[in-house]
């Protein structure tokens, strides 16, 4: 029997658990604090959250890492580098769950990496569709595509300080001083997320083709609220990795 570890057991790493099951694995599930032992073989599925990755990961061999299957909003090619998963599988998700409830679908969730095989095999057996890039397609404009994603909305839930938490559409497609605050900020996080994905100078065609992915994402989770419980958190990390940019480089002076 093939066998997997889980370690994270909120909304997707319970799923995801329990797709491998219904497939046939044999699975062990670990919470974010689980000791290190990892078993012989199979993948090892992470689905903690941003502030626990870390010091998960250190705890991975780095001869393992590349049994690693990461899925998180916050990991760049530059993150992968950092933590020794340049080898690893990188699975964007795009359906949303909420407290156990059947996933509302979004955008066709992107599995990239050698344990493509065991993310298929849990995607099938839940009924959940699944793709690899596409053709002219990168890991990274695809990264970077799903952060401006999260970060545009919930910065908007963020400066939502009044009245209902507003859906993802109700900006959108509300008052004048609503859709152009949601412009601006789905652009403002667009930009940043290339080049938290070191992809900034991305040609035109490329970065139109990515907008409008971004568009149709917003589109499809229109019903979506915006304000989450990690909103803020969110935010506050986006805003130290935008001053990092602006920060000047090791050895350089601010007015070179």
């Amino acid at each position: 029997m093939k066998t997997a570890l889980v370690i994270g057991v909120g909304q997707l790493g319970a799923l995801f658990a329990e797709g491998l099951e219904r497939a046939g694995w044999d699975v062990t599930c670990a919470g974010r604090e689980w000791s290190g032992a990892i078993p012989a073989t199979g993948p090892i599925w992470v689905c903690v959250g941003e502030e626990s990755l870390r010091s998960v990961v250190a705890k991975i061999p780095k001869a393992e890492r590349a049994r690693v299957i990461v899925c998180q909003n916050e990991v760049f090619p530059s993150t992968l580098a950092e933590l020794g998963l340049e080898a690893a599988t990188v699975l964007i998700v795009w359906f949303n769950r909420k407290a156990g409830a059947t996933p509302k679908l979004g955008p066709t969730d992107i599995v990239v990496g050698p344990q493509s095989p065991a993310v298929q095999a849990a995607y099938e057996a839940l009924g959940i569709p699944l793709r690899g890039l596409d053709e002219g397609e990168s890991l990274a404009g695809a990264l970077a595509v799903k952060y401006a994603f999260i970060l545009g909305i919930n910065t908007l839930g963020v400066l939502n300080t009044e009245g209902s938490n507003l859906t993802v559409g109700e900006w959108i497609s509300g008052s004048a001083h609503e859709a152009v605050a949601a412009e601006r900020t789905m652009r403002w996080a667009f930009g940043l997320a290339l080049r938290a994905c070191g992809i900034s100078d991305v040609d035109g065609p490329a970065r139109a083709a990515m907008w409008v992915q971004l568009g149709s994402a917003l589109a499809v989770h229109a019903e979506l609220p915006t304000r989450g419980r990690k909103s803020q958190d969110r935010l506050e990390r986006a805003k130290r990795l935008e001053k990092s940019f602006a920060a000047p480089r090791a050895g350089t002076r601010a007015d070179d």
